[in-house]
C-alpha cells in the first residue's frame, strides 16, 4: 500500500520498448497519485489518443 501512495509508476516503454514517447507520457498521466494531475475524463483521454502514436513506426513494421 505505501508503495501505491508513494512511488512513482514504471514508465511503459520499460514494459515494451516499442511504444511511443507520447504514449508512455499519456499513460503516466493517467497513473498521477493526485487527481488534479490527471485527466479530467474518458473524453480527454481519447481526444490525446486520437492525436499520437501508440508505437513507434519499427514496431508497427513488425507486426505486418
Amino acid at each position: 500500500m505505501t508503495k501505491h501512495l508513494t512511488e512513482k509508476p514504471s514508465s511503459p516503454k520499460f514494459y515494451n520498448p516499442d511504444v511511443t514517447e507520447q504514449f508512455a507520457e499519456l499513460v503516466l498521466h493517467m497513473l498521477a497519485k493526485k487527481k488534479e494531475d490527471r485527466p479530467r475524463d474518458f473524453h480527454d483521454v481519447l481526444m490525446k489518443l486520437r492525436s499520437i502514436r501508440i508505437y513507434t513506426p519499427k514496431a508497427e513494421e513488425k507486426s505486418q
